[in-house]
């Protein structure tokens, strides 16, 4: 009968993996564009 806070919960988690993904990016990008490298090649793992 806990449904809200399991939905929540899972919210949460997305939004973490989200922002880590995104951050990740968002740094690549950027590093990407000042001084290109073949980082956007390579699989970041």
């Amino acid at each position: 009968m806990n449904k809200s806070d399991g939905f929540a919960h899972t919210g949460d988690a997305d939004m973490a993996t989200w922002a880590e993904s995104a951050a990740m990016w968002t740094v690549l990008n950027v590093t990407e564009r000042l001084a290109p490298t073949d980082y956007g090649l390579m699989p970041r793992v």
